[in-house]
């Protein structure tokens, strides 16, 4: 089987994860290249705002990338914070293109200009533009900056100036809260309509959403939402399996991929704050194939706990681990907010 894209998600053959986990080897990483952002989301779970002191510098996050290409990467997705603030941010993406990464980059939109959007088209980005609602005072609270629903939206213009969305593929991400939840069909809507792939991501508490306990939006009413936005994917001719908490999409990050921190820390996921190591003291290959944490990871249906362990869905999906480590401290715990787990929040 040949690999496929969707939205974000490079999903690849059961042949090649298979052998990726018994090779020791990744088919994707996640690489957060700063903690400085120029927005102040409610709920950012990096807690973006200054970087940090101590960032990866420019020769090291070189160095990642050859160690996951040698691991026989084939995708990095660029975090931050904002990644585009970081002033090599251009050497960076050109680098890791040269070294034959296909690059994804989470963005917030605000640093698109028509200029950026033609680089990005022409470095065969993928770009994931995050967009909570569309109506301008939700978005600009969320963002936590005054002028956040425009600048985005501009970043969206001149991505679709530079032939995203009818030509190649690009993102919009949302983050589903009590604040935006009734008004996300719309955004959905509106991204199929303009040709963009649209993301759900299930908020947890970590980073600033930590007490914010009215942003939360119960199982339920996330049951509801994704059985409306299939509803509307079903207009396009676009199916997918409600019957897993993701929207359109499954996550396979701990057979075959992992993040790493601004500051060199390894871990299975954004969301599993328990690093195997840190770049700057091992090696990416003695991370992945030593530490407890990811000898876990690599094969969670072993370890996996209540309502997921049993669930009919277990071959395809082993629910949201971030969630599962936010709520109950294991990673290896039943997600929290899913409709098949009968002790959802």
């Amino acid at each position: 089987m040949k690999q496929q894209v969707h939205g974000l998600v490079r999903v690849f053959s059961e042949d090649e994860i298979k052998e990726a986990r018994e090779g020791g080897k990744l088919l994707a990483f996640d690489l957060e290249l700063t903690k400085k952002c120029n927005y102040n989301c409610v709920y950012c779970y990096a807690e973006g705002g200054e970087a940090s002191p101590d960032e990866l510098t420019f020769d090291e996050i070189k160095n990642v990338m050859n160690q996951a290409r040698e691991l026989g990467a084939q995708k990095v997705t660029l975090t931050g914070g904002e990644p585009m603030t970081r002033e090599d941010f251009w050497d960076i993406v050109e680098y890791a293109r040269k070294v034959g990464l296909a690059v994804n980059l989470y963005t917030n939109g605000s640093l698109i200009d028509k200029e950026a959007a033609g680089w990005l088209s022409e470095l065969d980005v993928l770009p994931c533009v995050k967009l909570d609602s569309r109506d301008p005072k939700i978005q600009d609270r969320l963002a936590g900056h005054a002028g956040a629903f425009e600048e985005s939206l501009k970043g969206i213009w001149n991505l679709q100036g530079a032939g995203y969305g009818k030509e190649r593929e690009m993102n919009v991400n949302a983050v589903i809260t009590a604040m935006n939840v009734d008004g996300l069909q719309e955004l959905w809507w509106w991204c199929r309509e303009q040709e963009i792939q649209p993301m759900l991501l299930r908020l947890g508490p970590k980073g600033r959403a930590v007490g914010k306990d009215s942003l939360f939006v119960g199982t339920p009413r996330l049951l509801e939402l994704f059985l409306d936005v299939a509803t509307i994917d079903w207009e396009y001719k676009i199916h997918w399996n409600t019957n897993t908490p993701f929207c359109g999409m499954g996550c396979s990050k701990h057979y075959i991929s992992c993040y790493v921190s601004s500051k060199g820390d390894v871990q299975p996921c954004t969301g599993v704050d328990v690093p195997g190591g840190n770049i700057r003291e091992q090696s990416l290959k003695g991370i992945l194939s030593s530490s407890e944490v990811f000898k876990i990871a690599r094969n969670m249906e072993d370890h996996i706990k209540g309502a997921c362990k049993t669930c009919k869905e277990l071959e395809k999906c082993y629910g949201c681990r971030g969630l599962a480590y936010y709520y109950s401290g294991d990673f290896t715990g039943a997600d929290p907010l899913c409709w098949n787990n009968p002790e959802a929040l």
